[in-house]
């Protein structure tokens, strides 16, 4: 498949920059199947059109405060994405810098936390924090939620709640699974009242999410994946 078979146009003005007051009130697209026929709903429609035996599956990752901003000992400034956490003081990442960034170099967050970068590893740089606190507390202390690019503001407080899911649980993820932000206590109640099956599984979303597509046949796209582990006794799923 080449990548000019996915064109289409989507007017910069219908690029919602904020989220609706209920996250259920989002609008539903539905393609019949059976008859290819497209018809609009709501998200509170949703449950309607599940059956009793269906099952979906909930991925409970919680967006970490990924994005990180400092400064280098010149003075220059730094922009840190996380792309994983590896333990209590490394963690690979995006570093966005105005001039080419070598191994040794040392960006100040504040004056309780700096970070070295130790060596690159493909697109991303292995880097060390210097700092009592850990990495998780770090990111919680003086991160901010990374909102996807095409999100053209900068993260307020509001977005550490509506960026995440109302079941993320497994802190980890430096993007939102976002088909599950439409879900709501009602949606989770009118479920169960329905006898739809559902569980969760923990899958991290790396940055990759947002990586654009440069080849023009996208079966040359190279994708960040990782594994997890399936419920017993599941045929099939759906991840939200």
């Amino acid at each position: 498949m080449l990548i000019e078979d996915f064109n289409f146009e989507l007017p910069q003005h219908l690029i919602a920059q904020t989220p609706l007051q209920k996250r259920d009130s989002s609008r539903l697209l539905v393609l019949n199947k059976n008859t290819k026929s497209f018809s609009d709903k709501k998200f509170t429609d949703f449950v309607d059109l599940l059956n009793p035996n269906d099952l979906l599956i909930f991925n409970d990752t919680r967006v970490i405060k990924a994005r990180l901003f400092g400064k280098k000992i010149t003075g220059g400034k730094v922009e840190i994405m996380i792309e994983r956490i590896l333990d209590d003081h490394h963690a690979l990442a995006h570093l966005k810098t105005s001039k080419k960034i070598v191994d040794d170099n040392i960006f100040e967050i504040n004056k309780d936390v700096s970070v070295k970068v130790i060596k690159k590893e493909n697109d991303l740089f292995y880097i060390e924090f210097n700092s009592n606190l850990s990495s998780y507390d770090i990111l919680e202390k003086y991160g901010h939620i990374p909102l996807p690019p095409y999100i053209e503001r900068d993260a307020d407080k509001s977005d550490e709640k509506r960026y995440q899911t109302i079941y993320a649980k497994e802190s980890g993820a430096v993007a939102a699974p976002t088909a599950g932000l439409h879900f709501t206590d009602e949606i989770f109640k009118a479920l169960d009242d329905k006898k739809i099956k559902y569980t969760f599984l923990t899958l991290h979303v790396g940055a990759g999410t947002f990586q654009p597509v440069r080849d023009n046949d996208v079966n040359d796209h190279q994708m960040h994946s990782e594994s997890f582990n399936v419920p017993d006794k599941t045929a099939s799923i759906l991840v939200i």
